[in-house]
């Protein structure tokens, strides 16, 4: 299921219309339009935000085996293991990983790895309003 079937569904169980989801969430409509048809990709804080006003709560797990499509819509029986090894970046930096800090974060629940996620999100959004209005 895609994230633009999560919202229409999680916005229709809680017996919502477009338009009260968007009052909700402090947006239009049309953006709420647009985001169920995928038409625009939310972050993981704008998507739980859209969520938590159907009363929807965001839960992001990923688990070692499960099938994955390397693109949306495909029916590929590629593992999250074997994206990640194809990938020449990620075998780069496996070369020169802390696992210290990796074991350190995988002890952690998933609800505060996806706090510190949203958090570092949060703070690249602001370094990238900051570098955009310093060039302006």
């Amino acid at each position: 299921m895609d994230f633009h079937e999560i919202v229409r569904a999680a916005r229709r169980g809680a017996g919502l219309t477009q338009a009260a989801l968007a009052q909700r969430v402090g947006t239009t409509q049309s953006a709420i339009s647009r985001l169920e048809r995928g038409h625009l990709s939310p972050t993981v804080r704008q998507l739980d935000r859209v969520l938590a006003a159907c009363d929807t709560r965001l839960r992001i797990e990923l688990e070692s085996g499960e099938p994955l499509s390397a693109t949306p819509g495909t029916t590929s029986k590629s593992t999250a293991k074997e994206l990640f090894e194809r990938d020449p970046v990620v075998e780069a930096y496996k070369k020169d990983v802390d696992r210290t800090l990796l074991r350190t974060n995988l002890a952690r629940s998933i609800e505060d790895r996806v706090r510190n996620l949203m958090a570092l999100e949060r703070l690249a959004e602001e370094a990238r309003r900051a570098g955009a209005t310093r060039h302006r």
